[in-house]
């Protein structure tokens, strides 16, 4: 009797593990869509799509059961490696009846091909080599011959993560072609040889499938071999000098910088900064003397996603602290500059410091040859200040609260200059019906140019925003407030939108506002209760759960197969 209670519990147990779906799940890593040759999968906690369901795993041995087939249910077996974040290889066996995962994975043998999954919207990674390179290749489709006159180029890009493919055609080579590429380097990883796994694009981003490629290369001081697959999987790469598409390269020692120089010291109080309007992020080497300019790709973003637009090398310093107007220190340098189309030339900059923690960066003309005098006819101006930044006091001499007018609306308003807080400006403003808006700045740097007074303010709590350059002269009318993007005074719009008040003189004191606020309770915070960020959010019950509920149905079931059996 015992001995068939046992057995009658050790089916229940049975029953239940493959109801409840066993401990069989997919590493959370792995879950999202993957791209796999023409076509796209989806890896869930449980499932992979058009695959099955996941019954049974040992190790990387994946048993699912498939139940769509026609032929009634079956099993497959699948043994994954996961060799980066956005990779995965695998193979896989047919379908079949028997539900043994020794049995179903013993049907996969060393003929299966071997499959290669990429993530799909994978976040590129650093290639693993830089510059630029000349190359001769052969197209084993067609022939072995290299074709190396003309010379094939790799140029390297301002953004590490790609390389442009100019490949040359040779008249008497078959299977070559001109042709630019753009290789965008998606994973890499060491499997006795190394591997490195990307997607052509030609400059436009693409979702192509078929633009996938698989390389193995091997590089030795300034030459290295390279074969290409054909396809987006790995098949036929057998070294990196024996493939489909084989590759030598030779390091293009010309196109290096010659010379090198270090820029100024005050830009290397802070690693990184940004633009007023928080367009772009200039980024420091100090080790490299090497300057990133890096772009957000859309306004919800900081830096933490960006696109690195320039890079520039400091290769010869022209002047060092030359005394311009209204500027404490300067610097003009020759650079070695490579932009997003992987182009690369010599230009001239300027570097002024305008107040610490205020930089004036402008790029003058493209040199046709390094020898050529600096020219700054054509130039790109931006204000750059530290991207990390912490408020400061408000002009002094300034402060109080003013009535003023918009000279470009006639609307009115009040401005409170350093009265409710000591770094803050609030702007109010009166509509056509009386409505009122309320903007509120916080101080950060000033200067003062003849008479002329400069302020970089900016909205508290909101990084990627733009920031203010505000410029206050006195005039017989009361001060003229207006806003210049590049702080030169010459310029009133920022973003669309006309900062050109009057504020009308003289202004009230602060004494009676910090009385009446001394006699009543603090102010609450003001936050942004804008969050373009938040999301529904579904909570699963935990592992600790799932064994408590787990536990539960198998004592229900156990005390329903006793009675049963009584």
């Amino acid at each position: 009797m015992e001995s068939r209670v046992i057995l009658l519990l050790l089916a229940v147990i049975y029953t239940f593990k493959r109801i409840a779906g066993s401990d069989c799940v997919f590493p959370g890593e792995w879950h999202g869509s993957w791209s796999v040759g023409q076509r796209t999968i989806e890896i869930g906690p449980t499932t992979i799509s058009q695959n099955g369901m996941c019954v049974n795993r040992e190790g990387n041995k994946f048993l699912l059961l498939n139940k769509s087939l026609s032929n009634g249910k079956c099993f497959k077996c699948m043994v994954f490696t996961l060799w980066h974040h956005n990779l995965l290889q695998y193979k896989e066996s047919h379908c079949w009846h028997h539900e043994s995962i020794s049995d179903v994975c013993s049907l996969i043998n060393g003929d299966k091909p071997l499959k290669t999954a990429v993530r799909v919207h994978s976040t590129p990674e650093p290639c693993p080599f830089q510059g630029a390179y000349t190359f001769s290749y052969a197209n084993g489709t067609v022939g072995v011959l290299h074709c190396d006159n003309p010379i094939s180029e790799i140029r390297a890009c301002s953004d590490e993560t790609r390389f442009r493919f100019l490949f040359k055609q040779c008249p008497n080579v078959p299977g070559t072609y001109n042709q630019e590429l753009d290789f965008e380097c998606l994973a890499t990883w060491e499997n006795g040889e190394k591997f490195l796994y990307g997607k052509f694009t030609t400059g436009e981003k693409t979702e192509d499938t078929g633009s996938y490629r698989c390389l193995m290369y091997s590089l030795y001081g300034s030459r290295g071999e390279m074969s290409m697959s054909i396809d987006p999987t790995c098949q036929g790469l057998q070294s990196p000098s024996l493939g489909i598409i084989t590759i030598k390269l030779s390091k293009d020692m010309s196109s290096l910088p010659r010379g090198s120089c270090k820029f100024s010291d005050f830009l290397f109080r802070h690693q990184k900064w940004r633009d007023l309007e928080g367009r772009f992020l200039f980024q420091l080497d100090d080790g490299l003397q090497m300057m990133s300019i890096k772009e957000r790709k859309n306004s919800d973003d900081r830096f933490g996603i960006s696109v690195t637009k320039l890079v520039l090398r400091c290769v010869e310093r022209i002047r060092q602290n030359v005394i311009y107007s209204h500027v404490i220190n300067s610097g003009e340098f020759i650079v070695h500059s490579t932009n997003n189309t992987c182009n690369s030339f010599h230009q001239c900059i300027r570097v002024n410091e305008r107040v610490q923690d205020v930089v004036e960066l402008i790029f003058g003309d493209v040199l046709e040859e390094r020898k050529f005098a600096c020219s700054f006819k054509e130039t790109m101006k931006y204000i750059l200040i530290p991207e990390v930044n912490t408020p400061s006091l408000c002009p002094l001499h300034l402060q109080g609260k003013y009535h003023y007018t918009d000279k470009a609306s006639e609307r009115t308003g009040e401005i409170n200059l350093g009265c409710r807080e000591d770094h803050e400006m609030v702007i109010e403003t009166i509509g056509p019906a009386g409505t009122k808006s309320v903007n509120i700045l916080e101080c950060f740097q000033q200067w003062r140019e003849d008479s002329a007074t400069f302020l970089v303010a900016k909205y508290p709590g909101i990084s990627g925003d733009s920031i203010q350059c505000l410029i206050f002269e006195s005039t017989e009318f009361g001060v003229e407030m207006q806003g210049d993007i590049l702080c030169e005074g010459n310029r009133r719009i920022i973003n669309n939108k006309h900062i050109n008040f009057l504020l009308h003189t003289p202004p009230e004191t602060c004494y009676e506002n910090i009385v009446m606020q001394s006699d009543q309770n603090p102010r609450p915070s003001i936050h942004n209760t804008h969050d373009s960020n938040r999301m529904n959010v579904i909570d699963y019950p935990s592992r600790g759960t799932v064994v408590s509920l787990n536990f539960i149905l198998l004592s229900v079931l156990f005390t329903f197969a006793l009675r049963w059996h009584r």
